[in-house]
């Protein structure tokens, strides 16, 4: 038999048979404090297990296991096999009892009660009366309860605290505690605090604070083992508070039960844990909020009715319940038992959500006068539960502005009490989508209140409705005839909109009594219903799409008819009806389609301007008309929109001289303009904008214009309107060009004016705006300057087509390239100082080869390519960084010094790269790669030198002499070197990869094989030592056929991509092949058939589009001569020998058999040549 706290948590006593332990029936006593064990046996068998006073089980072993002559012993098991001690105490015994016949109960509470005294901190007030805390009477031996101390209130006596304190820990077991006078008590976070441990406790915080701090399982646990817990917080008014890190549990255990009540002043919190009112199957807690507060500090964090089966009471009568995620029923385990009940008679209920983890048990709620309130946007707000019932005092939801929440759950009438409404609050929006029974009255006070099934109200619904916030109450009903309903029961006094679904699109709508409602469209729908106004008012409010009104606007009677329709974010009308109405229109933020000519009825006062837009409103002139007629005629001279042109009025000429707040822009995707704009006079701008904003891999122009010429004054042009523009050749005016708000300027020529006589440093300015260069290569003039503003700018160049800025770039704002094309900046003097973002796949370029500048303050985004191209030397110091690469063109020697980190290859195209320092070049897995084509030379200025793998025709050279070592594979490549390097060089080869070296009169000192392979093919000659410390030397070594390299492309290829062997492994740059394959199966003449049945899956299926392979590899000249090559091809194919050019039969086309007899010839030395072959199917 032994005795195993400490050791064994599961048994508390171990009698070597599983079936007969003694388990602690519960947690075994918390450690770091002192406690008080014993265990007794009597003549019946029956072992007593008893902690701290408590019986914790009784039960009868089969088998005991007492040996005799075996060693009492405290303080370990003496294992007779290993013959050592086993299962250590750890701890301290104070005294040890042994009795020679068996204690009853009462023996074991009265010695716990005599020693407990001499080890803790015991409350020994008279039971039933509060007594002060600080009075030594009340404790046990004078000890009172100080900071730093565990004490035990297991007594029936209630303790009045009124100073501040810190214990080690509390045991409120039995009796009570009040916390009054302000005081503060804050426990330690040893264990959880198990406040009415089999036994009554009340605790009450009338003015103070009761801290529980913890972490994990460390909770606030009102009611255990069957306790009956009583706690209260507040009602005065004062300061009163309970304060819990983890889980506050009111009801914890089976059979517990537990009450909490907040009040005026009060509050109950948790921090990083939930609230329960009732957590385990049996335990029963009731939850009251007269005022205060019950809530969760912390995002994220519930408040739970009833968990595992418990019945949980919460019920509010005032203040607020805040669970700062979710209130939830039946959380955890769930069972038929599990009872949940929330009654809301006042105060305020706030949640993201209301809803039952499971449907076993009842899960009720109760809506009797306090409101629901939601807190962000839902499709789930409220559901799964039994009920909720709204009672006499009705239900009331709080949205607020900006959010939106759908309530699957209905709201049934409480047949216990009846007459309950629905009142609406807030200026956002619930929609209820459950049958409803509820028979009260509604109420809009503010925001919206929507109806989505078909019976949201129920059959004869007699309530009455009522819409009391004209600014934005509304009311809706999506199920047909559900308008009629609303308004047969609506207070004809009701301010505010009446909403139609495309489920309402034939409903009539009568407004003929209701002098202060509007209609209100939600969603997309023609309406073919019949809308009756009140005297000729056309009030329409529109929201998520495009409302088509055919129906004939008019007067009503001698009553002029006035159209107003407001609208946001792209909603509108399209009205189709030959409209008589006389009273004008307001246009309010809505985007209107004038499908007629006289859409907008007729101008009551010839001469009155009777149509005003507002809010960035837009008409869509789709139908012909007098365009210019409607603006200088009818458009009052003080709106603010835009006019969208529809292909019927391309050739209208617009005088906008005196609407200086109209911009025009085109209503069709692309829109040639014939017309001529005349700008406001008093700004001698053309605003254009407005209409399509789809421009990303798209042909769309927009608005194009090639004749806007200067006013009185140098004329400007502001594209500031969400939408494109496309500015042509012919285009004269020279007062700049502006390009913000989102707008996109369209261009694939320069059509921006005038050119500048002189250079001009914001000619073109940018801020927040799109720059769409299209499907031509061409130069901006170098007197037409750019500034980015600090919105920055998107360049989204067309695949495959090059946009040179030739004049100087400056500004700071970012500038981000987001398409496949080139844009280069060829300014002599940019002055740019901001940050160059180039995303995978995308390419920009500095210099043309004749001018290079950029500021020492620019920064860089590398993840694409990033070009820099001169034909004179220069140098530059930047930190290249990113997953993208590097290429040097033009002639010119560039320098490199900064420590670059960039992850791509590193090209060198052409003219010389000089690095200042070993680490110049990126270095590490990944990084580090160098292709140097032919005639193009990297130069080690005499340093050491590490490249991740040496790919190309070009040379490694050193003008110093001094460089002894080139590192090369240090990213574990495979890569094939077809040039040269100095002949002094020692070759050290690290890294897992394989590197290469194919010249014919390729020559080195010394080869230092480290890691990975070194393959020298033909001639290259080592003219020292070579040694292998670990990798390989391979000689004359290879694999028969090219490693060819599949794409799938998004999108269709072009013939631009192919025109080089540098733009194709651009093109192909930041792209990851889809499969790799050898090109063995072509046969001797490299055959995939004509059907490309020969190509791996899955391009092997014939008709397969929008792909792209690059085989490379070595071609084995036999002897120096003439060599032939030709290539037929359905579409492009291009062939390079070492990186130039030989058989360029690069376009969209059919496969031709003849064209594999025009062979291009190529002049070859023997040895070892790089090859690779392109080929593109769109």
């Amino acid at each position: 038999m032994e005795v195993r706290y400490g050791a064994d948590a599961g048994n508390a006593v171990e009698h070597y048979n599983g079936s007969c332990n003694i388990p602690w029936n519960g947690t075994p006593p918390m450690a770091g404090l002192w406690h008080h064990i014993v265990i007794t046996r009597d003549a019946a068998g029956v072992e007593r297990l008893y902690a701290d006073g408590s019986l914790r089980i009784a039960k009868t072993p089969a088998v005991s296991n007492l040996r005799g002559g075996a060693p009492f012993a405290l303080g370990g098991v003496w294992d007779r096999g290993a013959k050592n001690w086993q299962m250590l105490f750890s701890g301290s015994i104070s005294k040890v009892r042994v009795h020679s016949g068996t204690l009853s109960e009462a023996q074991v509470v009265a010695n716990y009660q005599l020693e407990n005294s001499q080890y803790q901190t015991i409350w020994a007030g008279a039971a039933g009366t509060p007594l002060p805390w600080a009075d030594p009477a009340n404790w046990q031996g004078g000890n009172v309860g100080e900071n730093g101390e565990t004490v035990w209130i297991n007594n029936g006596g209630i303790a009045v605290l009124s100073g501040d304190l810190m214990l080690n820990h509390l045991f409120p077991a039995a009796g009570g505690l009040t916390i009054s006078g302000g005081a503060k008590l804050t426990l330690g976070a040893l264990a959880s605090v198990e406040l009415a441990d089999n036994a009554a406790f009340a605790l009450t915080v009338a003015n103070g604070h009761l801290r529980v701090p913890g972490s994990g399982a460390i909770n606030l646990n009102m009611g255990v083992r069957g306790g009956d817990a009583t706690a209260t917080v507040g009602g005065s008014g004062d300061p009163a508070m309970i304060d819990v890190d983890r889980d506050l549990i009111v009801a914890a255990s089976a059979g517990s039960v537990g009450s909490l009540t907040v009040g005026d002043g009060g509050g109950a919190f948790v921090s990083n844990g939930w609230f329960y009112a009732a957590s385990s199957l049996g335990a029963q807690a009731t939850v009251t909020v007269n005022g205060g507060e019950l809530g969760c500090r912390l995002p994220g964090k519930n408040i739970v009715v009833n968990a595992n089966g418990a019945r949980g009471e919460i019920t509010v009568n005032g203040g607020l319940v805040n669970a700062t995620d979710s209130l939830v029923w039946s959380t955890g385990t769930a069972t038929n038992a599990a009872y949940g009940a929330v009654t809301l008679n006042g105060g305020i209920l706030r949640a993201q959500r209301l809803y039952a983890s499971a449907t076993a048990g009842t899960n009720l709620l109760f809506l009797n006068g306090g409101t629901v309130e939601a807190v962000n946007s839902r499709t789930d707000f409220m559901y799964n539960l039994t009920a909720a019932r709204v009672q006499a005092g009705g239900a009331a939801f709080s949205v607020p502005a900006g959010v939106a929440v759908t309530a699957a759950q209905a709201l049934t009438e409480d047949p216990a009490s009846i007459g309950g409404g629905l009142t609406k609050s807030g200026a956002g929006r619930i929609t209820f989508a459950g049958a409803n029974t509820f028979t009260g009255d509604i109420d809009v006070l503010a925001g919206d209140l929507f109806f989505s099934h078909t019976n949201g109200l129920p059959a004869g619904y007699a309530g009455t409705i009522t819409l009391t916030n004209s600014a934005d109450a509304a009311i809706g009903y999506a199920a047909a005839g559900g308008p009629a309903l609303l308004l047969a029961r609506m207070d004809p006094a009701s301010k505010g909109a009446l909403a139609l679904f495309p489920a309402n699109a034939a409903d009539a709508v009568d407004f003929s009594s209701f002098p202060d409602l509007r209609l209100a469209f939600v969603g997309a729908l023609t309406y073919t219903g019949t809308f009756t106004p009140y005297q000729g008012d056309y009030t329409f409010e529109t929201e998520g799409g495009t409302v088509v009104y055919d129906a004939v606007i008019a007067d009503a009677g001698a009553t002029p008819g006035h159209l107003t329709v407001i609208g946001a974010n792209g909603s509108g009308m399209t009205l189709a009806g030959n409209n008589t109405f006389t009273g004008g229109a307001e246009i309010d933020g809505a985007t209107v389609t004038l499908a007629h000519a006289n859409a907008l009825g007729v101008q009551g006062t010839p001469g009155v301007p009777d149509i005003n837009l507002s809010h960035g409103a837009v008409l869509r002139l789709t139908a012909a008309m007098d365009v210019n007629a409607l603006v200088t005629g009818r458009i009052t001279s003080g709106s603010s929109g835009v006019l969208l042109l529809g292909s019927a009025n391309a050739a209208q000429n617009i005088d906008l001289s005196n609407h200086p707040g109209l911009t025009v822009g085109a209503a069709e995707l692309s829109l040639d303009y014939a017309g001529t704009l005349t700008p406001a006079a008093a700004t001698d701008t053309y605003l254009l904008g407005g209409g399509n904003q789809v421009y990303v891999s798209a042909s769309n122009r927009g608005l194009s214009v090639s004749n806007l010429a200067d006013g009185a004054e140098a004329t400007g042009v502001v594209i500031g309107t969400p939408g494109i523009v496309e500015l042509k050749s012919g285009n004269t005016y020279s007062g700049g060009t502006v390009v913000t708000n989102r707008g996109v300027l369209f261009i694939k020529e320069d059509g921006l004016g005038a050119v500048p006589a002189a250079p001009d440093p914001d000619n073109l300015y940018v801020d927040n705006g799109v720059i769409r260069s299209g499907n031509a290569n061409f130069t901006l003039p170098a007197n037409r300057g750019v500034t980015v503003g600090p919105g920055g700018l998107e360049l989204h160049p067309w695949g495959s087509f090059a946009m040179t800025v030739a004049g100087n770039l400056a500004g700071s704002g970012k500038i981000t390239a987001t398409d496949g094309g080139w844009v280069t900046f060829a300014g002599a003097n940019n002055s740019y100082s901001g940050l160059l973002d180039i995303p995978s796949g995308r390419n920009l370029r500095i210099g043309d080869g004749a001018n290079f500048s950029w500021s020492p303050a620019g920064t860089f985004a590398v993840n694409g390519t990033l070009a820099l191209n001169y034909n004179s030397d220069w140098a530059l110091s930047y930190p290249f960084s990113g997953a993208g690469s590097l290429r040097k063109e033009g002639s010119g020697t560039l320098t490199l010094s900064g420590q670059n980190s960039y992850g791509g290859v590193t090209y060198i195209d052409a003219g010389t790269l000089r690095v200042t320092a070993t680490n110049v070049l990126p270095s590490g897995a990944g990084k580090g790669a160098v292709t140097i084509a032919a005639g193009a030379t990297l130069e080690t200025d005499g340093r050491d030198l590490q490249v991740g793998g040496l790919n190309g025709a070009g040379q490694v050279k050193d003008s110093v002499g001094t460089t002894t070592a080139l590192y090369v594979g240090a990213d574990n490549v495979t890569a094939s070197f077809a040039g040269t390097t100095d002949p002094q060089l020692d070759v050290i080869k690290v890294g897992g990869g394989t590197q290469r070296l194919t010249h014919p009169d390729g020559s080195f000192a010394n080869a230092e094989i480290r890691a990975g392979t070194l393959e020298l093919f033909g001639n290259t000659a080592v003219t020292g030592v070579v040694e292998t410390a670990g990798g390989t030397l391979g000689v004359a070594f290879g694999t028969q056929g090219l490693i060819g390299e599949y794409y799938t492309l998004a999108a269709v290829p072009s013939v631009s991509d192919f025109v080089s062997y540098a733009a194709v492994t651009n093109f192909l740059s930041g792209k990851t092949p889809n499969v790799v394959h050898n090109s063995t199966g072509f046969g001797a003449t490299f055959n995939a058939l004509n059907t490309g049945s020969r190509f791996p899956a899955p391009y092997n299926v014939k008709d397969t589009s929008n792909f792209a392979v690059l085989w490379e590899g070595l071609f084995a000249a036999q002897t120096s001569g003439s060599y032939g090559f030709a290539t037929a091809s359905d579409d492009g194919s291009v062939l390079f020998i070492d990186g130039q050019m030989v058989v360029d039969n690069n376009a969209m086309q059919s496969y031709t058999p003849g064209d594999s007899n025009v062979v291009t010839y190529v002049e070859l030395e023997a040895g070892m040549h790089q090859i690779a072959i392109a080929f593109f199917e769109a």
